[in-house]
């Protein structure tokens, strides 16, 4: 590979990585938008969303009615995928295509 190609490649790595950071924060703060009524503030959406409550908030926001099946306070590796579940299965039955999210 060029010195000319290696660094064009480098340059589009950095582009890619900087859309990728202006694309997170912009979702972060329209998350952090709709749950504010809440008393919610997210700051890593990975870290945030771990344990589905906040996403099942976030979802119930959206649809401004309560889901049914989720646990408050998950404490184990299968309360957390029940959340995320209900979560996701509450926007798939809103007929809501989820495509291409990378956090």
């Amino acid at each position: 590979m060029s010195d000319f190609s290696k660094g064009r490649q480098s340059s589009l790595n950095r582009t890619n990585v900087e859309w990728i950071q202006i694309q997170r924060n912009t979702f972060t703060n329209w998350v952090n938008e709709q749950l504010k009524a809440k008393g919610i503030v997210l700051h890593d959406l990975r870290a945030d969303f771990t344990d589905g409550s906040h996403l099942v908030t976030l979802v119930e926001v959206l649809r401004r009615r309560k889901l049914a099946g989720h646990i408050a306070k998950p404490i184990n590796h299968y309360e957390k995928l029940q959340n995320i579940t209900v979560a996701l299965d509450a926007i798939a039955n809103d007929n809501v295509r989820i495509i291409n999210i990378v956090l």
